[in-house]
């Protein structure tokens, strides 16, 4: 790997780390931590709206990334050895995108005050101690479906697991906030759920093929 290909990849982590650093500073916990509950700047449902459209495009573009035609674009086009960077890229800039278009929904809907303040801010910083660390263990940027017999169900694992509670882990809950917080909340549901599923198809598929093999053979 020439000296070109090394600095790629080491900016590449390195704006995947500022760019979960910012996410933290997005979500923020405190009343005066959260960058997300901004002032509002656009009328309630145009935000609303908005806010949904990212989400929506975020889901997207994790289902092409971790499983369908981005990871086998960039497996195609892209040396083997840059391929995690160059989705450490791709992930940096949804992120950015993300936290540069959400439209705050400020209105409080909880304001817990210590200690139990104190509790949950100590969950949060958990949240995000597992998030990245998650997101740089192998195989968290792009899950390989080539050995089922080593899948985990995803909120089992650290990015996962992390992710769901710092979406929660907050005293100041704002409606943006909720309504990040569930919508990200369902689709990691829905994508443990899908892979579970996929997953118990292709290990029948393996133990009726080899079972087949073992009659006819």
């Amino acid at each position: 790997m020439g000296i070109v290909s090394v600095f790629y990849a080491a900016f590449g982590y390195l704006t995947l780390l500022a760019a979960i650093l910012w996410g933290m500073l997005f979500v923020g916990e405190g009343v005066n931590g959260s960058l997300m509950d901004a002032p509002a700047t656009v009328p309630p449902l145009a935000a609303i709206l908005i806010d949904l459209g990212l989400l929506l495009l975020l889901a997207l573009l994790h289902r092409l990334a971790a499983r369908g035609m981005l990871r086998h674009i960039t497996e195609w086009s892209i040396p083997h050895g840059l391929v995690r960077p160059s989705q450490a890229w791709a992930a940096t800039l949804a992120l950015v995108m993300f936290h540069a278009a959400w439209q705050p929904l400020s209105r409080r809907i909880w304001n817990f005050t210590r200690p139990l303040e104190w509790a949950i801010l100590a969950l949060f910083y958990l949240a995000w101690t597992l998030v990245l660390i998650g997101a740089f263990l192998p195989g968290q940027i792009t899950r390989s479906t080539s050995s089922p017999t080593t899948f985990r169900v995803p909120l089992c694992q650290p990015l996962y697991g992390g992710i769901l509670l710092a979406m929660w882990a907050t005293s100041a809950m704002s409606v943006g906030h909720l309504l990040l917080a569930t919508t990200v909340t369902g689709y990691l549901l829905f994508d443990s759920v899908w892979e579970a599923r996929n997953t118990l198809a292709r290990e029948t598929h393996r133990a009726y093929s080899f079972q087949g093999k073992r009659v006819t053979g």
